[in-house]
């Protein structure tokens, strides 16, 4: 996974702050067994990618990527050459809680932020480190809950959005841009239902 990010770093020079991480088999396919990325990024949008996990690194790139499950020691039958990326073998793994069954729904995220709030209100989920390891700012489920609606809401009266609609977060790295994030998902909500 490190040489994935190596490769989009130096190839496209960019840095990935925000990893979704969805189940198993939950992305469209092409007809050769590929990714259908624009059918991904069009679920993305519509709010339909429903994401297992989310890694978000506001201050710096992302760097705590799933770790291998095991050494592989050959590339397997499935497997094929695609340049120098090997495709069509899964050699990694996220930990974390159990996901849901399929006849369990499936929460978006701001149904998820919202649940956390209602549970645990003043847990923190997000600290911004300064230079020197302190803590800069915080913010907790309630706090980004709050900041998430008041920006969604800004966002349909002011932004006066359509369904499908692209929102451009323009953010240094931090707390605001985390917000934003949220305040868009919530407004993408409050457009659908």
């Amino acid at each position: 996974m490190s040489r994935v990010l190596q490769a989009i770093d130096s190839i496209h020079q960019v840095g990935i702050y925000c990893l979704a991480l969805v189940p198993s088999n939950q992305l469209p396919k092409t007809p050769l067994g590929g990714i259908h990325v624009s059918e991904t990024r069009q679920r993305f949008i519509d709010g339909m990618l429903h994401p297992s996990t989310l890694l978000m690194c506001p201050h710096s790139c992302v760097i705590n990527l799933p770790k291998p499950r095991e050494q592989q020691s050959d590339v397997g039958p499935a497997a094929m050459f695609v340049g120098n990326i090997v495709q069509g073998v899964r050699i990694a793994a996220a930990k974390g809680r159990q996901i849901c069954a399929d006849d369990e729904k499936v929460l978006s995220l701001m149904e998820v932020l919202r649940q956390r709030s209602q549970t645990s209100p003043d847990h923190v989920l997000f600290t911004l480190m300064n230079s020197r390891g302190a803590e800069a700012e915080s913010i907790t489920c309630a706090q980004l809950l709050k900041r998430a609606e008041r920006i969604g809401s800004m966002l349909m009266e002011k932004g006066r959005l359509n369904p499908g609609e692209h929102v451009a977060l323009i953010f240094p790295p931090g707390i605001d841009l985390i917000a934003a994030f949220y305040g868009c998902q919530a407004a993408g909500k409050q457009q659908s239902g």
